[in-house]
């Protein structure tokens, strides 16, 4: 059953972006690479708990704005309207969740947080669950149901 849920949420979320996305909880392995490999999005850009504001945000490319004597921005991930995959969303520190809070709550794209958290109140921010509508669990599901 939850298998078959994570399905339709993901084909729901495709169909209308809006919904903000969905929380998998679900280690690492073969179950959760088989939902992913089925994501119904033509292009996710993946994050990381780890990533600095600048890959986020965008902002100055030092290294091209010395070679090239004029100022040179980057983009950040955040600025493309795009589906997003957060691995280890329960490790997400409080600012980069209040950036992603501010990029669902503006309707650029999905979010899709991938919990791997092995405790039971190892979760992802709240700032961050209560944007998406779908929650499922893949913890006790066999790779046989993911056939």
């Amino acid at each position: 059953m939850s298998w078959d849920n994570a399905n339709l949420a993901l084909n729901l979320l495709a169909l209308d972006p809006a919904l903000g996305g969905i929380t998998i909880r679900a280690r690492s392995g073969p179950v959760r690479e088989t939902l992913l490999a089925q994501l119904p999005f033509a292009h996710i850009a993946r994050l990381h708990p780890a990533m600095t504001d600048e890959a986020l945000l965008g902002g100055l490319d030092l290294s091209t704005t010395l070679a090239s004597g004029r100022v040179v921005t980057k983009q950040g991930l955040l600025q493309v309207k795009t589906p997003l995959l957060l691995t280890m969303a329960e490790r997400t520190p409080p600012r980069m969740a209040a950036h992603l809070a501010v990029h669902l709550d503006q309707g650029n794209g999905p979010l899709i947080l991938l919990d791997e958290g092995a405790e039971i109140d190892e979760l992802p921010p709240a700032a961050l669950t209560e944007r998406v509508a779908f929650h499922v669990d893949l913890s006790d599901v066999a790779m046989a149901a993911a056939m």
